[in-house]
């Protein structure tokens, strides 16, 4: 995709994480099983994000049969796969979305933090052909 977007426009002060430890990452993995659990029952992409790697801990199937490879090699690409795969008028929104969710959460008691999710709509593009993402709202 032509896009004036970069890798680096997702990340800002915040939502940087300064450290994590490796007993942090081990727990990832809990999180990860309840993501495919979570996958195997439903039609919904799903995706998680590592704001310390900066990249993914885990892509859906779904996501990778919309665009036409593997989940894998989806969740190497990173942040590149929206810039490869979504459509620079989207990709302007998530931008933004990433920015205006993260201002939010921190202003959310850090107790409170965890009750909320963030989800949103965009559209995937395989083979000049546009696919929609549709997921609910923020919500708590």
């Amino acid at each position: 995709m032509d896009s004036n977007i970069k890798t680096g426009d997702f990340f800002s002060l915040q939502n940087s994480v300064e450290s994590v430890n490796e007993s942090d990452y081990e727990k990832t993995g809990l999180i990860i099983e309840a993501a495919r659990a979570f996958e195997r029952s439903t039609y919904q992409c799903v995706y998680i994000i590592d704001y310390f790697k900066k990249g993914f801990l885990y892509v859906s199937n779904n996501i990778a049969r919309l665009c036409g490879g593997e989940a894998e090699k989806i969740k190497d690409f990173g942040y590149r796969f929206y810039i490869d795969y979504v459509p620079p008028e989207d990709l302007k929104m998530l931008v933004e979305i990433n920015n205006m969710g993260f201002k939010l959460f921190n202003t959310l008691p850090v107790g409170e933090r965890k009750d909320y999710t963030i989800s949103y709509d965009f559209h995937i593009i395989n083979d000049s052909v546009k696919f929609e993402v549709v997921q609910p709202r923020l919500s708590r």
